[in-house]
């Protein structure tokens, strides 16, 4: 069996984000999201792509 990291929806990986759907939708045709993977028509991302994606664009203001 497969034993590799969680995987989300669309949907989920917005709501972890705190964006909505759309917001996310946009960046991925844009190139600028978080990376993704296909499954034929479903999209999905790893929990790894979304820890990345926010280490990567945070900053940690003062």
């Amino acid at each position: 069996m497969y034993q590799g990291s969680v995987s989300f929806t669309e949907e989920q990986a917005a709501e972890r984000l705190h964006i909505s759907l759309s917001t996310l939708r946009r960046w991925r045709k844009k190139g600028i999201g978080p990376v993704c993977f296909h499954f034929g028509d479903i999209i999905r991302y790893r929990d790894t792509a979304l820890e990345a994606f926010v280490a990567k664009y945070s900053s940690n203001a003062a």
